[in-house]
């Protein structure tokens, strides 16, 4: 017999009395059951019909049957389905046995009311009761997707809304950037605003590009975003205006300086600045000797295209072969033995070096400043992911430098301190020896400029989650380096201040820092 002979037998039979506990009837739900992704239209049209008619208490094999059915409609797209009239074929059954269907069913049959534009609100309701009350039960990553599918359906959960709210505020980070922006969106399309909310922080990186020109109001989906955020009861700061703002509260210690353009005609700033210095006896003594310089994104164009298009993202986004490829490793690119080692030449590779040293007009931003004031520079820092590594000088040769045996120490000191804040382990050593070889990065190159002191720092973790690190290791992450940096930056103070004296010529440090999009809820 044919898949539709199956199907229609099975109707005749039903509609003629045959009892559904025959050996006829139940061979053949369970051959219908066993080749239902098979069928067309027509025919899951005929089984929703001769399902339904039937008594699932005293039949197992068609109650399996007919979920197996539900499943099927509920994924199907509306120019699939024969018939509006199926979707409500069991919607009170799902209402009165909700408690005993699993997480990836019930988003099915939200999914499906939306393919098939099929309003429901006794059904919405009940699915979004049963969540609310059984909160505890679900991970909240499970609540975010119960969200999003109501607001697809323009359904406002109000009680689930408040509760999950209530869940964010007290641990928000949880959540990665990609559900915040989801949970944002839901609250404000369906315009919900938390109860009893108190203070809320959002900080957006945003690189000057997303303003109207000459300005600093922001345009596009930036001023969806901050809409979207405003109206849900947060203050919103941008990193550029607050760069502008650091500066301005802290005019004697910070000054904004341009840097550059990105390939993509981005403008880079960095700032001279140092911030904890009144409460930090370490740092304040740091200031009298030395200037902090921070360049807190150099990659900009391939930073912000990591979050819109490729997460992974890890190049430049300059154009090559008549725009056949596109990228340049910017640790790569540096006048350092460039093209020797550890690099490609294709630039479809995730290591090509560019067309030559330079070439992309990030690295020479960096480069010149560094060229002007290497006279004065004493220290550089880089810090990247992963491995939990800090490197020294060379990558490109295993021959060490002239001062490796100092370099190694201080390395090591700072390592050192770097465990006794949460117990992470780094390895210390040369790039080459504990790592890959590579030419042209931009620690090789300012050591051989002259900078005494250059190291890489690559962050957490040694390869659980790479360079996807899970959000509550950020923090951590972060208080365990300071640790390590202000061990350096005090051994060169020691070393070249010995005795805490000014002189007319400070030395300047170099640091460049890699920072993520910031977005903190915050209660106070």
């Amino acid at each position: 017999m044919t898949r539709g002979d199956l199907v229609f037998s099975l109707h005749a039979a039903v509609n003629i009395g045959v009892p559904q506990n025959t050996l006829l009837v139940q061979t053949l739900v369970r051959v219908c059951q066993e080749k239902l992704n098979q069928l067309d239209n027509r025919c899951i049209s005929v089984l929703a019909t001769t399902l339904a008619g039937l008594d699932k208490d005293k039949n197992i094999t068609s109650g399996t049957a007919h979920s197996k059915y539900q499943r099927h409609l509920y994924t199907a797209k509306p120019d699939e389905m024969p018939g509006k009239r199926c979707s409500s074929l069991s919607e009170k059954e799902i209402r009165e046995n909700v408690h005993d269907a699993p997480f990836r069913q019930l988003i099915l049959i939200l999914e499906g009311c939306y393919n098939l534009q099929y309003r429901n609100v006794k059904l919405f309701s009940a699915l979004a009761d049963y969540v609310s009350s059984t909160a505890c039960l679900w991970d909240k990553r499970q609540v975010v997707l119960f969200l999003s599918a109501f607001e697809t359906l323009s359904f406002q959960p109000s009680e689930l809304m408040g509760t999950f709210a209530e869940k964010v505020t007290e641990d928000p980070e949880f959540l990665n950037l990609k559900n915040l922006l989801i949970v944002l969106r839901v609250y404000s399309r369906l315009n919900y605003v938390p109860r009893n909310q108190k203070h809320l922080l959002a900080i957006l990186f945003v690189p000057l590009s997303a303003f109207c020109v000459g300005t600093t109001h922001p345009q596009g989906k930036l001023a969806m975003k901050k809409r979207h955020l405003n109206k849900l009861g947060y203050h919103v700061i941008l990193i550029y205006q607050w760069m502008t703002q650091i500066q301005k509260n802290n005019s004697e210690l910070v000054t904004q300086h341009y840097l550059g353009k990105t390939i993509e005609n981005r403008t880079m700033y960095y700032l001279q600045i140092l911030q904890n210095y009144k409460s930090d006896p370490k740092i304040s003594r740091f200031l009298q000797n030395l200037d902090l310089y921070i360049l807190p994104v150099l990659n900009i164009d391939g930073y912000i295209y990591s979050w819109e298009k490729d997460r992974l993202w890890r190049k430049n986004r300059s154009s090559h072969m008549n725009g056949t490829c596109y990228g340049t490793d910017l640790n790569r690119n540096f006048n350092s033995s460039w093209g020797s080692i550890g690099v490609s030449y294709n630039c479809s590779s995730e290591i090509f070096c560019g067309s030559g040293p330079e070439s992309e007009p990030e690295t020479r931003a960096v480069a010149q400043l560094i060229e002007r004031k290497k006279s004065d520079i004493l220290c550089y820092l880089t810090i990247h992911s992963y491995g939990q590594y800090i490197l020294t000088p060379y990558g490109s040769t295993t021959k060490p430098p002239s001062n490796s045996e100092e370099l190694m120490h201080v390395a090591k000191q700072a390592a050192a301190a770097l465990m006794g804040k949460h117990g992470t382990s780094y390895e210390v050593g040369s790039t080459s020896s504990i790592l890959y070889s590579n030419s042209g990065s931009s620690r090789d190159w300012a050591h051989m400029i002259g900078i005494p002191f250059s190291y890489t720092f690559e962050l957490r973790d040694k390869g659980t989650h790479g360079f996807v690190l899970p959000p509550d290791q950020i923090q951590p992450t972060c208080e365990e380096t300071m640790l390590a940096v202000t061990t350096i930056i005090d051994y060169v103070d020691q070393k070249y201040f010995p005795d805490g004296a000014v002189t007319l010529t400070s030395g300047s440090l170099g640091l460049s820092l890699c920072l993520s999009i910031a977005l903190t809820w915050t209660v106070s």
